[in-house]
């Protein structure tokens, strides 16, 4: 344990491995979140082009910019959670599924 008392208890975990990714994958936890990769690029699309529609109008363009945020987010954890399972990469699925909450967390607020 750190002598900081401001540290993350995070930071004393130790790094997850390719591995963990594998066990993941393997388990069928990771596979959910591979089938929706289509629909998830639909959905971020979509949400894209709504946002767009509300930066035309001038009222829309205070919170235009949210649905374009969570669709571009979306997109990039559909694209990164494939290249992550493919990489065997646990930092790279740890991001992705971050942005997938982010996302869902934009989109909530919209």
């Amino acid at each position: 344990m750190s002598d900081n008392p401001f540290a993350s208890p995070a930071s004393d975990q130790p790094s997850h491995s390719a591995a963990d990714v594998d066990a993941l994958g393997s388990l069928g936890i990771l596979q959910p979140l591979l089938n929706i990769g289509v629909w998830a690029k639909v959905l971020a699309i979509s949400m894209i082009l709504l946002g767009i529609g509300f930066v035309m109008s001038i009222v829309g363009i205070v919170v235009g910019w949210l649905p374009i945020w969570a669709g571009v987010l979306l997109w990039q954890h559909s694209t990164q959670i494939a290249e992550a399972q493919r990489l065997q990469d646990s930092r790279m699925l740890r991001e992705s599924i971050e942005k997938l909450a982010t996302s869902i967390k934009l989109a909530a607020i919209f």
